[in-house]
């Protein structure tokens, strides 16, 4: 059945938003995924009772958008991405300095990349930070 798929048939790309994403690409098609789902569930939930956590749900539902279009405007490691969902504490330190810094997304993602391929500098600087 191989031999009978066109060339062209294997270079599909499906859109997200206006960025085309490669199919074939499992881990940052993974990334896409999780940080979609995770803006729907924030979405989706009841609407909050005062003004403040309007704005902070408000304020994450822009987080996340901006990690979903960087991850699919850049080659940035999906690797590092993910590590925003596997380790919480690096989550919260992304959180903080996007939020509270105004640190952009890709400075936060570069951040995140050292703390995660470094154990010994992340649980030293995550001490300091949390």
């Amino acid at each position: 059945m191989k031999d009978n798929m066109k060339e062209k048939d294997l270079t599909v790309d499906f859109f997200f938003g206006n960025e085309e994403i490669n199919p074939f690409n499992a881990p940052q098609m993974c990334v896409v995924r999780r940080l979609s789902n995770a803006y729907h569930e924030l979405e989706n939930e009841k609407i909050p009772a005062n003004k403040a956590e309007i704005n902070l749900r408000i304020a994450k539902l822009s987080f996340y958008e901006e990690l979903i279009d960087i991850c699919i405007q850049t080659d940035f490691s999906q690797a590092d991405i993910i590590a925003l969902y596997e380790e919480e504490d690096l989550a919260e330190i992304a959180w903080l300095f996007w939020n509270d810094v105004k640190c952009p997304v890709t400075d936060v993602l570069l951040l995140i990349a050292k703390l995660a391929y470094c154990d010994e500098i992340s649980d030293k600087v995550i001490d300091f930070l949390v």
